[in-house]
């Protein structure tokens, strides 16, 4: 094989533009105009789990609107356990388990909260949905999808259950059955 010299000139300049890109995020990051490269999760921000919750942490908080105009925030004074519900009316899975959310809801005296957050439908549908099914607890409008990227959902539904303190203790993804659903409020310290 014939030695090139251009392939030496350009192993140096990648070589160089890797260590400046790195020196640059650490720069960067120094002076506070980019978060740290580990609370990122990797060089640039580029991590799937970024800002996912995990089970025993604080959940990231957020604030959106409710279907009666209120603004509502996951971790304000309350102390009670929340059950997060990412749904959206086109998904199946997500219709049928409202009832037993709802259901769950009223037999504990409302000892839990329910922040069912959409999947940026239009108010007037979710409205809709919401007045056929009889749903009593907070329905959420997501425009733009911002919490549920905040969150990485992976499919529709997923729940979230946080203890009284915020922090996650269970992540659930799929069809919650009354069993599973029932188990996951004993843990958060909702008895049924």
């Amino acid at each position: 094989m014939r030695y090139h010299p251009n392939r030496r000139l350009l192993g140096i300049v990648v070589a160089g533009v890797f260590n400046g890109t790195g020196v640059g995020v650490v720069m960067l990051a120094s002076l506070g105009l980019i978060s740290s490269p580990d609370s990122m999760g990797g060089v640039g921000g580029f991590s799937p789990q970024v800002g996912r919750p995990q089970v025993g942490e604080i959940a990231p908080n957020f604030a959106l609107d409710s279907l009666d105009g209120s603004q509502v925030e996951l971790l304000s004074d309350s102390r009670h356990p929340i059950l997060i519900n990412f749904w959206a009316t086109w998904c199946p899975p997500c219709v049928a388990e409202m009832a037993t959310i709802q259901q769950f809801y009223n037999d504990s005296d409302r000892a839990f909260r329910v922040l069912a957050v959409n999947a940026d439908e239009p108010a007037e549908d979710v409205q809709r949905f919401a007045n056929e099914h009889d749903l009593s607890f907070d329905i959420l409008l997501d425009p733009g999808g911002n919490v549920q990227e905040l969150y990485r959902l992976r499919g529709y539904p997923t729940s979230f259950f946080l203890d009284g303190d915020g922090v996650v203790r269970k992540e659930h993804v799929g069809l919650l059955t009354e069993g599973k659903l029932r188990e996951y409020l004993i843990e958060v310290g909702v008895s049924q």
